[in-house]
């Protein structure tokens, strides 16, 4: 612009100018001085630098000058100069870099990809070409660990066997789905959790976390929480092996696991004037039976489970009764008798009521646990053999009864 031109005498030199321009001298400090030459568009430089006369630029008019510090100029040109591609590859190997995402087939892959962006969040990645190895690596034991426990976090938060939250953070949980959703919708049999399975994924993301990589700083709290996801399976693989101990525990037993004294239950209830009408075809099946005649209750109970339960816990009718409960402990239930006794304590036959107990008891069924099979089928194969030893034996003798006669 015009008006931030600088005019001065032909006569008078560049330090005149830079002193007018700046306001002060610079003593201290190496100058080069530039001028714009409109003929090859380039910056030329002044060959006697501050002391030059300004009639150099009288040829251009308006004449275009730039002061540069030297140093800085040295500076510049330097900082060019070392950039090489040495320093290039250098810096590029200090970026870290994750593995690409897959493509979207399956949820498995959903999966995979929500993890590569779960440690982009958190500003994690691998040097150099440890990305696609180690990094692809250790995302799919990640993936394949947490996929395989997808549909049974119920279960493991049940046994106290808790998920970190940052899994739980990732974005099919957000919206309380699931990412194995074949599990519930899929018509096939839902495999329960397997220790042999469960041990070998963890036995996958062990082999990654012992690296050196994974104790650098930026990775602890991630792999802390590794670390934690990793300690609660192994808390449900334990408690897996006990349930197996167990079992095997109970196959071997040569008696009955459970025994009726304590799994039974035996409640007097008196007699009510004012009763649920419901009760009403007991209450005519008790009227109409003698004292201490056993009777199974299951026959007048509702099928309904839940109803059932309360229908049991409400029973009372116009006379007096003794239920008796026994506690299979498994998918049967529970198995009901029930007798009438006379409503005066006094008039109780504590021994008709034994004998009444006692049949009940013949009554419950006996499961025999596999070594009490084996040891019945052991004893009728030996009864067997004995028993065809003698049949042998005997038509031996009388072979040999016939040919001493003939």
């Amino acid at each position: 612009m015009s008006e931030d031109a600088v005019e001065l005498e032909p006569t008078q030199t560049f330090n005149d100018l830079l002193f007018e321009v700046l306001g002060y001298d610079i003593f201290d400090q190496p100058v080069v001085v530039q001028f714009y030459n409109e003929l090859t568009k380039n910056w030329a430089g002044v060959k006697y630098g501050l002391s030059a006369s300004l009639s150099l630029c009288e040829k251009f008019q308006p004449c275009q000058v730039k002061f540069i510090l030297k140093e800085q100029e040295i500076l510049e040109k330097s900082g060019e100069q070392n950039i090489n591609g040495l320093d290039k590859i250098m810096e590029t190997n200090r970026i870290c870099r994750l593995p690409k995402e897959r493509n979207f087939v399956t949820r498995h892959d959903l999966l995979y990809n929500d993890l590569i962006k779960l440690l982009e969040v958190e500003s994690l990645g691998w040097r150099e070409e440890h990305y696609e190895s180690i990094g692809s690596g250790f995302i799919k034991a990640l993936t394949d660990l947490l996929w395989y426990i997808d549909p049974h976090h119920e279960k493991l938060n049940c046994r106290s066997c808790i998920i970190p939250e940052i899994f739980l953070s990732l974005p099919q949980y957000k919206i309380k789905s699931s990412y194995n959703l074949f599990y519930y919708t899929g018509k096939h049999k839902k495999e329960q959790l397997k220790r042999e399975k469960l041990d070998d994924y963890l036995k996958a993301i062990e082999h990654f976390v012992t690296q050196p990589w994974a104790g650098q700083e930026n990775w602890k709290s991630f792999i802390s929480n590794v670390f934690e996801l990793c300690h609660s399976i192994r808390k449900y693989i334990s408690y897996l092996e006990s349930v197996n101990n167990e079992m095997i525990l109970n196959h071997s037993r040569n008696e009955p696991i459970r025994n009726l004294l304590d799994n039974i239950t035996l409640e007097v209830r008196n007699k009510q004037r004012n009763f649920d009408l419901k009760f009403r075809n007991i209450s005519d099946l008790l009227h109409n039976s003698d004292f201490y005649e056993l009777h199974l209750l299951d026959n007048y109970l509702p099928k309904d489970k839940r109803i059932r339960y309360d229908f049991i816990n409400e029973l009372r009718v116009d006379c007096t009764f003794t239920l008796y409960r026994y506690y299979h402990g498994n998918y049967l239930g529970t198995l009901n008798f029930i007798w009438k006794i006379p409503n005066s304590v006094s008039e109780q036959d504590k021994n008709q009521e034994a004998q009444t107990l006692i049949l009940a008891n013949e009554i419950i069924p006996t499961y025999f646990t596999r070594q009490m099979r084996k040891n019945v089928t052991e004893k009728v194969f030996l009864s067997l053999y004995f028993f065809l030893f003698y049949i042998l034996t005997l038509n031996l003798t009388i072979v040999i009864y016939f040919i001493s006669i003939l």
